[in-house]
């Protein structure tokens, strides 16, 4: 595994990204942050509500890394905001997959 931390300067956020040398697969950790936990509670809830939604939003975040498009300091979004975009899609077809919170 490759590590790095860098911090936000506008929310002063310590985060540490972990990146697998192999998959290139990353996860940030982020300590003092209440509203990271709330999100990932969020995305746990509606994953846990349908087996569809963990793999669609996977898929999804692969496809944006791929294509170099889930780059914030690139201006590009984040890949919290794939999935927000994937639950919002399942909330929206017909019918829903996801309840409307």
């Amino acid at each position: 595994y490759h590590t790095h931390t860098h911090t936000h300067a506008h929310t002063r956020t310590h985060t540490r990204t972990h990146a697998h040398t192999r998959t290139h697969n990353q996860c940030d950790i982020s300590l003092s942050n209440a509203l990271a936990l709330r999100n990932s509670a969020l995305l746990r809830f509606y994953s846990d509500l349908d087996p569809r939604v963990r793999p669609l939003a996977l898929a999804v975040k692969l496809w944006a890394s791929r294509r170099g498009i889930n780059d914030p300091p690139s201006q590009t979004l984040s890949s919290y905001a794939y999935v927000l975009l994937v639950v919002a899609y399942l909330q929206q077809v017909s019918p829903p997959i996801l309840p409307n919170l």
